[in-house]
């Protein structure tokens, strides 16, 4: 990527007036007047930003990375995000509502309370990510993976499942106390040594999922 390096809101303003913002780094902004609805970001880096609140609906992002910046409440709704990375920051309540998500890669980053509700998400990669109640209602996982190396099981306790489809999941030995999966479609899902004290599996469809070792 051009280091190509913008470091007040008013030069980032100037960018994304027409429309898009391609091959930048964004360093050290405080952007949470910046508006980013149907906006195309591609080819950019965000590091020590505070992007809360902002509203970035119908957002097209294509090989972005945010770094050690402050991300709660960011609304990307309808958008589609491929290749996107997320590390070190902190997430908690962002709205992926109806959205595209594609190669998401997140670490070491708490994301509470996250949004994914009718959202497709594909090839996702969750490490070391708190997603404490989480809402995944009505949505489509397909090949997605949450684990936490440090802790040995990813944390998605009281996470919302209801009415989605997983498909290929890895879910092994993650923590899903409280959460629910009612008339939840699992295809291929790994819940092997997992927590599923006082889940609600009521109405469940589990096709060739692997319940080995988890604890009910």
């Amino acid at each position: 990527m051009s280091e190509n390096v913008l470091q007040t809101l008013l030069a980032v303003h100037e960018q994304v007036q027409s429309g898009s913002l391609s091959s930048f780094a964004v360093v050290d902004v405080d952007l949470r007047k910046l508006g980013l609805a149907n906006t195309a970001l591609y080819d950019v880096a965000f590091r020590r930003v505070c992007m809360e609140n902002v509203n970035a609906r119908e957002v097209t992002c294509r090989d972005v990375r945010f770094e050690a910046s402050r991300l709660r409440g960011i609304n990307f709704t309808q958008g589609f995000l491929t290749g996107a990375r997320i590390m070190n920051c902190e997430a908690h309540e962002i709205v992926f509502h109806s959205a595209c998500v594609i190669g998401l890669q997140v670490f070491d980053t708490p994301m509470a309370n996250v949004g994914f509700t009718n959202a497709r998400l594909d090839n996702c990669t969750f490490q070391s990510s708190d997603l404490y109640g989480a809402n995944f209602y009505s949505a489509l996982l397909t090949h997605c993976r949450f684990t936490d190396p440090r802790m040995e099981n990813a944390a998605l306790n009281r996470s919302n499942f209801e009415r989605a489809i997983l498909i290929d999941v890895d879910l092994r030995g993650a923590n899903l106390h409280g959460a629910t999966f009612k008339n939840t479609l699992c295809i291929k899902v790994d819940f092997r040594e997992a927590n599923l004290v006082r889940a609600n599996l009521e109405g469940a469809t589990l096709v060739a999922c692997d319940t080995t070792g988890a604890v009910t």
